[in-house]
């Protein structure tokens, strides 16, 4: 899992058109990291089972509830967190095009529609 939560932060740094292109044999497309730390297939099964609630407790009034467990865990990384004396930090859009209520517009920015963060 370690190494699964290492390439989905590498991926953030490291685009392509779609996550399992990592393992590709194509050196435009391929990232040597990714590629000897885990194989495609088994990359994929874990992106496709892995789910961090339960789909039948389902909370309509929390907008995030799928991540809401996640969320939770990693506040016990801010706990123990130590700031440095000089922390800068800027704000950043998510691209994303689908149907959320949390998706925002943006306009005369290179990513219009996305999730602020």
């Amino acid at each position: 899992m370690k190494v699964f939560i290492g390439i989905l932060i590498l991926s953030g740094y490291n685009t392509v058109p779609e996550k399992k292109r990592f393992g590709e044999n194509a050196s435009d497309l391929r990232n040597d990291l990714v590629y000897n730390a885990m194989r495609r297939d088994q990359f994929v099964q874990i992106m496709k089972y892995m789910h961090c609630a339960d789909n039948t407790k389902i909370n309509p009034n929390d907008k995030l509830f799928k991540l809401r467990p996640l969320l939770e865990k990693l506040k016990k990384f801010i706990e123990n967190w130590k700031a440095e004396q000089c922390l800068d930090y800027d704000e950043c859009m998510i691209a994303y095009f689908g149907r959320h209520s949390c998706k925002q517009f943006i306009r005369g920015k290179p990513i219009r529609f996305g999730y602020k963060v």
